[in-house]
């Protein structure tokens, strides 16, 4: 439940990138181990930004807040970017907000006159749509099997300075295309009124990209213990219940806690809330815990396809498509979101697959589990990792290939 768990932020007063901290300082990247940070951060950081910085960073006491809700009440303007590595809860957080503004209106905690409309946008689907924020608020609300023409009331509480927007995945789109994203949402923010949410990943965005001084910078924090036991006691229970028949083993969520806090390589799993969870579901159909990151992806997606493809074989070679759709996308593409036309485009240009081959296959990759359906004929990944471990799965394959030329 969006409503249960939440995540600490911390206020960036002078936003760097990861590689401009000092080591002790940077934020461990997605199941970096600690002896990989230390390799790749070297003591030079502290000569290059000068000792006498540092220690004055070091002095700095930190602003924390407890959830994105108080981070937004702590963010005088009402506009606020909230950063993190990958699958740090960025989404999960923007959502929540979305979620709870939408429930207080329901309530009607506040006064109608002051309610503001709570709308949640991905930037990757308005970047791929080509076409201006109040247009797409067509597709948004169509999506959603509301009448098109709702899409007038959204964009005129926007106008009237009414409305609660949630701006998700600054990072999932094509660079090329973020100067132009940047500049609109600037351009939107700088009206008054409205309150203007913006989720990125920290290693993609560069401090004053906005306006200076208009958006507060929060960064999302790694899971404590205390977090990690809340998030498992709701999790286990159902994971086990949506797993089964299968499932055959099921432990206390604190077994599960303990073991991956005491577990040499998944330790840094614990403070990241997707790891944490992808964990959960190896151990709930496993009692134990995956060697590495790659076989904790394999064993989700696994476990994902296995819903919808009980078929090992088949399973097996959807999954080998699925690997080399998503290496092709990230070549081709550069975005997480797709269309039917490109879909099709894979699998009988590249692949050469026929007619009607293309179609069956469509199909199932597009009721695999794998994918969120975005808009009208077009789709996305539950999660930006879960097509980078895909593609780096394909990757892997071709490298390793026999095949002289395909190497």
């Amino acid at each position: 439940s969006l409503h249960t768990i939440f995540q600490p932020l911390v206020l960036r007063r002078d936003p760097l990138a990861a590689e401009d901290l000092e080591r002790k300082q940077r934020r461990q990247l997605l199941g970096e181990t600690l002896e990989e940070r230390i390799g790749k951060q070297q003591d030079v950081m502290l000569a290059k930004r000068g000792i006498e910085h540092a220690n004055e960073k070091k002095s700095t006491q930190s602003i924390i807040a407890d959830h994105g809700e108080d981070a937004l009440s702590k963010s005088s303007q009402g506009r606020v970017l909230i950063l993190g590595g990958p699958g740090t809860g960025k989404t999960t957080t923007l959502k929540h907000l979305v979620s709870h503004r939408a429930q207080q209106t329901l309530e009607q905690t506040q006064e109608h006159s002051i309610a503001l409309i709570p709308i949640f946008l991905s930037l990757p689907d308005l970047a791929l749509s080509g076409k201006t924020f109040q247009s797409f608020l067509v597709d948004v609300v169509e999506r959603l099997r509301v009448d098109r023409s709702f899409a007038d009331v959204l964009w005129t509480e926007i106008e009237r300075g009414h409305a609660f927007v949630a701006l998700d995945s600054l990072d999932e789109f094509a660079p090329t295309q973020r100067p132009q994203i940047i500049e609109l949402i600037n351009a939107l923010a700088s009206e008054p009124g409205n309150i203007w949410l913006v989720g990125s990943r920290f290693t993609e965005y560069k401090g004053s990209q906005f306006k200076r001084g208009q958006f507060t910078e929060w960064e999302l924090l790694s899971m404590t213990s205390q977090l990690r036991g809340a998030l498992a006691e709701r999790l286990l229970p159902e994971l086990s219940r949506s797993l089964k028949p299968e499932v055959s083993i099921f432990s206390a969520s604190s077994d599960f806690v303990r073991l991956i806090e005491e577990h040499s390589q998944a330790a840094a799993w614990g403070e990241n809330p997707l790891l944490f969870s992808l964990a959960a579901v190896i151990f709930v159909k496993t009692g134990g815990l995956p060697a590495s990151r790659a076989s904790l992806y394999h064993g989700v997606i696994e476990a994902v396809l296995a819903f919808k493809e009980p078929d090992s074989i088949a399973r097996r070679h959807l999954l080998r498509t699925l690997t080399g759709l998503s290496l092709w996308l990230y070549q081709e593409k550069r975005v997480q979101t797709f269309t039917l036309d490109d879909l099709l485009t894979f699998l009988e240009d590249i692949q050469q697959h026929s007619w009607e081959e293309a179609e069956t296959i469509a199909k199932k990759i597009t009721t695999s589990g794998v994918l969120d359906i975005v808009a009208h004929e077009t789709y996305g990944f539950r999660h930006q990792t879960f097509q980078e471990y895909l593609a780096a799965a394909e990757l892997a394959q071709q490298l390793t290939s026999q095949n002289e030329k395909r190497k």
